[in-house]
């Protein structure tokens, strides 16, 4: 105690406190002066970033403005994805005048009893037709190798004879429409397929197959008449749109001022082929069916007698139905095709055979008013 070695040692060390404790405070001054000086590097740097993200939700946004946010293929290019937009756009607009369409077509079956009459009549005569294309030529060669004959030149005779029947058919079949009436017509029709079949179901097996040759001349007339029949009916099926056109403008299914000739023009196809569809598909269909099964039970001669009974029974009902106009085409002393209200006769003009199906523009194109109004 109070030697000078003592006095040393707490002198050095007062020193050595006091150096540590201006270290200790330099340092935290200069981690003090490095953080400011970083504070404007890192709010720089935060400006940047902010700006970066803005510009992104930027882009984003011009992205979903020119591209649909559902968009699989979202990296298409703005011309590709404005001939798709037509095109959906067109896709549409086929649509609505499909819808257009059918709304037309219901409203002409409910208000026009008779076209379910001639859906049943085009039907029976597909019916007959198919019968017969699909199952004589079986019963023809079984004949012709029964009585010897060459089959392949029996068939193109008759083969030859439905092309030369079809032509003058469809060449000459609007005149005789024109002077014996729809109900002549389709009469006519009935009564071709009768001959024939009958003839088939009795005295064919007892002869030479080339008897059947002149037979096979019914089916140009029957199928003249037929097709000839569905393009007539057709035509004055559409002429009702000028009945119920108030209506579907009122409803907003049209334009005021759409243009009736094309309306007409694609209704009548489609009519068309709703009436080629009972004849060429359901009958067809049935026709095939109905043979095979009554094949396996039955002959052949008794099928063609069978399809000559349906002939016959053609030729009684249907006259039936149309009795009132025949009532009134004898009392006024002219013919059936200028008084029957649904009996008109088939014009010249058109084709005998049917166009393809046909849709309307949703937008027609409106037709410039006359000077002066």
């Amino acid at each position: 105690t109070g030697t000078p070695v003592s006095t040393l040692g707490k002198a050095a060390a007062l020193r050595a406190a006091s150096a540590i404790s201006n270290n200790a405070n330099n340092i935290t001054s200069s981690d003090a002066s490095t953080k400011q000086n970083e504070a404007p590097l890192t709010l720089a740097a935060a400006n940047l970033n902010t700006a970066g993200v803005l510009d992104t939700i930027g882009a984003q946004k011009q992205h979903q403005l020119a591209y649909p946010p559902d968009d699989p293929e979202c990296g298409k290019s703005p011309a590709v994805f404005g001939e798709e937009l037509q095109q959906q756009q067109t896709s549409a607009a086929k649509k609505s005048s499909e819808d257009l369409q059918l709304v037309l077509l219901k409203l002409i079956i409910m208000r026009d009893k008779t076209i379910g009459k001639y859906m049943v009549l085009f039907t029976l005569f597909g019916f007959l037709l198919t019968c017969h294309l699909s199952y004589f030529y079986l019963h023809l060669e079984r004949l012709c190798r029964e009585k010897g004959n060459d089959f392949s030149t029996v068939m193109g005779g008759m083969l030859a004879t439905h092309s030369i029947s079809e032509v003058l058919s469809f060449i000459t079949v609007s005149r005789y429409i024109n002077r014996v009436g729809r109900i002549g017509g389709l009469l006519t029709c009935a009564l071709a397929y009768f001959v024939r079949f009958a003839y088939y179901g009795t005295y064919f097996v007892d002869n030479s197959p080339y008897t059947g040759v002149p037979f096979e001349f019914c089916h140009g007339i029957a199928y003249g008449i037929v097709y000839t029949l569905i393009t007539d009916i057709a035509c004055e099926c559409v002429d009702q749109v000028d009945e119920f056109l108030p209506e579907l403008i009122e409803r907003g299914l049209v334009e005021p001022d759409i243009q009736l000739t094309r309306l007409k023009s694609a209704l009548r196809a489609t009519m068309q082929g709703v009436f080629s569809g009972a004849f060429d598909g359901l009958g067809n269909g049935l026709g095939a069916l109905f043979g095979g099964v009554f094949l396996d039970a039955y002959s052949f001669t008794s099928l063609w007698q069978f399809c000559a009974l349906v002939s016959v029974a053609i030729m009684v009902i249907y006259p039936m139905t149309e009795w009132r106009a025949i009532v009134s085409s004898s009392k006024g002393g002219k013919s059936d095709k200028a008084s029957s209200t649904r009996s008109r006769p088939a014009s010249s003009s058109r084709p005998p055979l049917p166009t393809p199906l046909a849709t309307i523009d949703e937008k027609p194109k409106l037709t410039p008013p006359a000077p002066g109004h």
